[in-house]
């Protein structure tokens, strides 16, 4: 092979992208209910459990006028309450996972010192990364997302082979509303 191809060969390769993938997410934007501008229903299931049970009134799915990050509702949480959803999918080797959410700053709802906390975990609970995020920080009556959640499971090996667990937590003060949560996987480099 002539020197010059196989330096563009090689060169080719090493700036050829990693494969990427979205891992899907069941009722990621909280739209499962069929709410008309104003409600709400305490019915997450089937997708995401919660403290307590379902059907609690901790969380809730709610619609309001533009205040939403995805579609058209979002969920709201009492402060101490939890959401999770076990995806059907388990954590592979040498994957870095993106979590992206929406957390949303509900005027007269989300109080200073407010605790968005998001997670990534496995069924049984086991933390493998978290972050929080204070949502009265952002604008008022408005959703943003909050810093990216990574997992690289060429470093924490212990996640590989268990069920990806999104979990979202209400801390701090106020309501804490979340929507639009994604993520994805790429390969490790």
């Amino acid at each position: 092979m002539p020197k010059l191809l196989f330096h563009l060969l090689f060169i080719g390769a090493s700036f050829c992208p990693s494969w990427a993938a979205p891992v899907t997410i069941g009722d990621p934007s909280f739209e499962g209910n069929s709410l008309a501008s104003g409600g709400y229903s305490n019915n997450l299931s089937p997708e995401w459990s919660e403290t307590g049970g379902p059907n609690n009134g901790n969380g809730f799915e709610e619609y309001i006028n533009g205040f939403s990050a995805g579609g058209a509702d979002h969920v709201g949480l009492v402060s101490g309450h939890a959401v999770w959803n076990d995806l059907g999918a388990t954590y592979q080797a040498d994957t870095v996972y993106t979590l992206t959410v929406a957390v949303g700053n509900r005027v007269g709802q989300t109080s200073s010192g407010n605790l968005s906390e998001y997670s990534l975990r496995s069924s049984t609970g086991t933390i493998y990364t978290s972050a929080n995020q204070d949502a009265s920080l952002f604008g008022a009556g408005s959703f943003t997302d909050a810093p990216d959640l990574i997992l690289d499971t060429s470093v924490t090996t212990a996640a590989v082979g268990q069920t990806i667990r999104v979990h979202l937590f209400a801390g701090g003060g106020g309501r804490t509303h979340f929507d639009n949560i994604r993520l994805d996987a790429v390969a490790a480099e």
